[in-house]
């Protein structure tokens, strides 16, 4: 990790290596933990990634996820476990922010552009890492996959259209099918819709999502 990027654990101090009874994924939960910048500079990063690489994406409602975002940072500081969903998300968008840095974020951050290449690679990985834990396994959710998705479109611009880019995809429809989204629209999903209700906004990212991931599988073939 650059030491320009200062680790949050130095600025949190409720959740020590040594707890008595700590599991391995409990111990690995930590270290990623260690790893994510202070929230001053996640909101730097945070913008960034808005500005720079969600127009090109164009998935995340970014209110809500700078909701995840303030909330994950103030729930560790008030001793609260994160969850690694969450986590992923965040590593993915902070990757992006490192992967098209500019002169006025290294500026904000006071980094150098060897730092923000680190940042991606230390981001991007700790975003893998969590996705592949054999031992806790990351639920499907909106939010994970937008995490996947996001974390996909920055490796697929990076280092192509590799073997595993394509586990990534292959992990989203999965995920996708798992959370009906590919019936998003049909008549009777719609109605059950309208009859208990439903969260609009998560409704309209798993959309976007879908849609996204159409339009690419059309660009691919």
């Amino acid at each position: 990790m650059p030491a320009l990027f200062t680790p949050f654990a130095s600025h949190h101090q409720s959740m020590p290596d040594d707890q008595p009874g700590s599991t391995k994924e409990q111990a690995d939960m930590t270290e990623a933990i260690k790893q994510l910048p202070p929230i001053g500079q996640a909101r730097h990063m945070f913008d960034h990634f808005v500005k720079t690489l969600q127009p090109t994406f164009g998935i995340l409602h970014i209110p809500s996820t700078r909701s995840i975002m303030e909330q994950t940072y103030q729930g560790m500081l008030d001793g609260e476990q994160p969850t690694p969903t969450n986590l992923m998300l965040l590593f993915s968008i902070f990757s992006g922010a490192a992967l098209v840095w500019s002169p006025y974020l290294l500026g904000q951050l006071n980094a150098t552009q060897g730092e923000a290449r680190a940042a991606f690679n230390t981001y991007s990985q700790l975003a893998t890492s969590i996705l592949e834990h054999p031992l806790e396994p990351v639920q499907p959710s909106t939010t994970a996959i937008v995490a996947i998705a996001t974390l996909g479109h920055l490796l697929a611009n990076t280092v192509g259209f590799s073997i595993k880019i394509g586990l990534l995809q292959t992990r989203c429809f999965l995920m996708a099918q798992a959370l009906q989204i590919h019936r998003l629209d049909t008549a009777q999903a719609q109605e059950e819709r309208r009859v208990k209700g439903c969260d609009m906004i998560d409704i309209e990212v798993q959309r976007r999502f879908w849609w996204n991931m159409v339009a690419t599988d059309w660009y691919i073939a």
